[in-house]
């Protein structure tokens, strides 16, 4: 029996029962059954169990009847196979949720309110059991079932207010990670101005605060819309929890996960400038047209004039759309690019792939990495052969070139252990390493 229904279960024993914890537990609280369900069949099957835990005592019968009534004749079993159905889906789902959050509020006072009845009063209930001579919880849950063409302020404040707050826990949550990579990385690393050296953009944390200012600009709103299952999910965490659930998916402990397609497509659509099409040359405009040696051709049909006409403004339409995106993609790239007095900016295009990769990869994963390359070195013994099982099937680049100026002395000193790590590789293996140290490895 899981941790809600064991709860509800034990309505009759002296102790409360926890209602914050039977409808807002991670993972197998109400709330979070509907937020797991993808699907009007699971849903439908999620509200059964609900109305069976919640009104389980013999007077609730009819209710329940009513209730799985009222749920056939708004959710058909063939709903599933319709189109163009996800968005009632998560809307359902968002008045259900808001609808359980009131009946969470409603029994928890009450419970409060038996809690404060004096002991002598024979009248008085007991704080795990549920109002008898009322309708008020059973009215909310009704009304939640018939949630399809909602428009009144349960799913106003869900779709906005919750939802936003979710959002923005969501987009927090992706900066986080992003800082994190660009912290482990330059652990250890002066981050002095006026050096010798400038360091590599990913060591830098100045470029660490502009990237972040560009991702959250451009970047992480169109991620979250891509998100969107993901943040509805959220929805139904408490506010507490929806933070540690996000990372559960961002922090990649695990490998890359459900979002990683989302991420790398976002950031390509963002970063990447698209080939504008050529103009159509359908007939159009009824005109003639002269054909070889002069000839007039035939003057085009009405229908082929009014489909040429229809193509050209699809065109237009779809140009206009391409210079606003690839607009939005030159801003990204001349801020990044920017040139600085502290690190060497990233070149377009050519460093996208390192900079998208980054959020892959986790940050203990990258600390282990920078960790294991040290190891390697202070050893001493065949470091060359080391570092080639380590780096097989791996992309160790940016934290070799973490590790090299996080120990300049050791890496790039009087025994230059860079070069001997890197004897058996040319340039093109390593073309970060070959950009900033140039002078260690074979072209």
């Amino acid at each position: 029996m899981s941790g809600t229904a064991t709860a509800l279960a034990s309505t009759g024993e002296p102790d409360p029962i926890d209602w914050e914890a039977v409808f807002e537990a991670d993972g197998h609280g109400l709330i979070a059954l509907i937020g797991e369900t993808k699907s009007f069949a699971a849903l439908k099957s999620c509200m059964l169990v609900i109305v069976e835990q919640l009104f389980s005592r013999d007077n609730d019968e009819a209710f329940r009847e009513s209730y799985i009534a009222e749920l056939n004749s708004v959710l058909p079993d063939d709903l599933d196979g319709r189109e163009n159905m996800a968005a009632t889906l998560d809307k359902l789902k968002a008045a259900m949720v808001a609808t359980l959050r009131r009946i969470k509020s409603y029994r928890i006072e009450k419970a409060e309110q038996a809690r404060l009845q004096s002991a002598a009063d024979t009248g008085a209930l007991t704080s795990g059991e549920r109002r008898s001579d009322a309708n008020d919880d059973t009215d909310m849950l009704i009304g939640s079932v018939k949630a399809t063409d909602i428009t009144d302020e349960d799913e106003r404040e869900v779709t906005a207010s919750v939802r936003e707050a979710t959002a923005k826990i969501f987009a927090d949550v992706v900066s986080a990670e992003y800082k994190n990579r660009f912290k482990a990385l330059r652990m250890g690393i002066s981050q002095e101005a006026g050096g010798k050296v400038k360091l590599p953009f990913m060591l830098s944390g100045d470029f660490a605060k502009k990237f972040d200012a560009v991702l959250c600009q451009y970047v992480i709103p169109e991620f979250t819309q891509r998100c969107h299952e993901l943040v509805t999910r959220g929805v139904t965490r408490s506010a507490d929890r929806q933070k540690s659930y996000f990372q559960q998916f961002t922090g990649f402990e695990t490998g890359r996960g459900e979002i990683w397609e989302h991420w790398s497509q976002t950031w390509t659509d963002v970063t990447a400038k698209q080939k504008l099409p050529t103009r159509p040359t359908g007939k159009g405009s009824g005109k003639k047209k002269k054909g070889m040696f002069g000839i007039s051709l035939k003057k085009a049909s009405a229908a082929e004039s009014e489909a040429a006409d229809a193509e050209l403004e699809r065109w237009k339409a779809r140009i206009a759309q391409l210079e606003k995106t690839n607009g939005l993609a030159d801003a990204v790239w001349d801020a990044l690019c920017e040139d600085s007095d502290s690190y060497m900016p990233p070149i377009r295009d050519t460093d996208s792939k390192t900079l998208m990769d980054l959020f892959g990869r986790s940050t203990k994963s990258i600390m282990k990495q920078v960790h294991a390359i040290n190891q390697i070195v202070q050893q001493g013994d065949e470091v060359a052969r080391a570092f080639e099982v380590l780096q097989q099937g791996k992309d160790v680049e940016v934290c070799l070139l973490a590790a090299c100026f996080q120990r300049p002395e050791l890496y790039l000193g009087r025994k230059q252990m860079l070069k001997q790590l890197l004897g058996g590789f040319r340039g093109t293996h390593f073309p970060l390493i070959l950009r900033y140290l140039p002078q260690h490895i074979r072209e």
